[in-house]
């Protein structure tokens, strides 16, 4: 259903630049609802952009109205491109034929037939045309890989030879806890949590300051090392998302009609529009680390 949004967006005329191949890439990975799942890092490659300017453009078009998140999902939901994939999946439907008077169903492994008229044949049949057939390549996407657990169990299967006995009682505190508590402290994010995983295996392999390798044995060896890790992964995404915000201030202090009260209440807490528009220096690098601090505390105006 991606090729419906895909051709909305472009009939649109909505947008052009870089907010336009967001929308579109957005659009290639939505599902029959307008929604998807694709990571920032999945966004940025897709796009041939960074990370940062993806986070400024969902920002962006967050705030115009054309996309909504709830977690790490993302829905278009622009009225005028929701209106077109209306449009053009109530064109596309096939008509259904007309009803025909209903049939006793023949009996096909027991009837005359010549050409399907035994089980075997059947299954001949079958090997025929998975023999004939040609493969095809389906380009990855978010929407068609593993639930996000068991996409962290081949993570750590892939590294370490080790994988889980569902069977065993252990499995989920050993196995599922951990896992969904990386993913808990990634947001959400799977390309995150799996990128938390790695390092923390890593570090236990011997990456470290000491040089010290940690046996592992199952996700649960590696619950203080994750929740570093994770830790750091938070701070390093907190820096970007303040850049972000920082562009996102600096546009909202231009406009009077701008909507976001949780910006608002953030700049005004950081000493107003006028230390924003007056910030150079060293004094910027604080405000942005103030207005971070400021954005995820504050209660909307």
């Amino acid at each position: 259903m991606s090729t419906l949004y895909t051709a909305a967006v472009w009939d649109s005329g909505l947008y052009e630049g870089a907010p336009l191949l967001m929308m579109l890439a957005l659009a290639d990975f939505a599902d029959v609802e307008g929604w998807c799942f694709p990571s920032y890092e999945t966004l940025a490659k897709k796009m041939r952009r960074d990370v940062k300017t993806v986070y400024r453009l969902l920002a962006a078009l967050e705030s115009s109205g054309a996309i909504t998140r709830q977690g790490a999902r993302i829905g278009i939901c622009e009225p005028q491109i929701a209106e077109l994939t209306q449009r053009k999946r109530v064109k596309n439907k096939a008509p259904q034929p007309p009803e025909s008077p209903t049939e006793q169903p023949a009996d096909i492994l027991n009837s005359e037939n010549p050409v399907l008229s035994t089980e075997k044949d059947i299954l001949n049949i079958e090997t025929e045309i998975l023999n004939i057939e040609t493969p095809f390549y389906i380009e990855p996407s978010i929407n068609r890989q593993l639930n996000p657990l068991d996409q962290l169990i081949e993570v750590f299967w892939q590294r370490t030879g080790i994988s889980p006995n569902k069977a065993n009682g252990k499995y989920k505190s050993h196995w599922e806890k951990p896992l969904m508590a990386i993913l808990d402290r990634a947001q959400g994010d799977i390309e995150a949590a799996k990128n938390v995983l790695n390092a923390s295996l890593d570090v236990a392999a011997g990456e470290n300051d000491s040089k010290t390798v940690y046996p592992v044995a199952s996700p649960w060896s590696l619950k203080t090392i994750a929740f570093n890790q994770a830790n750091k992964h938070r701070a390093a995404v907190a820096v970007a998302d303040d850049d972000t915000l920082w562009q996102r201030a600096l546009a909202a202090v231009t406009r009077s009609d701008y909507t976001d009260g949780r910006l608002k209440a953030a700049i005004y807490a950081i000493g107003g529009s006028g230390r924003i528009r007056s910030a150079n220096g060293h004094d910027t690098e604080n405000l942005k680390r103030s207005l971070g601090n400021a954005y995820r505390t504050a209660t909307p105006a």
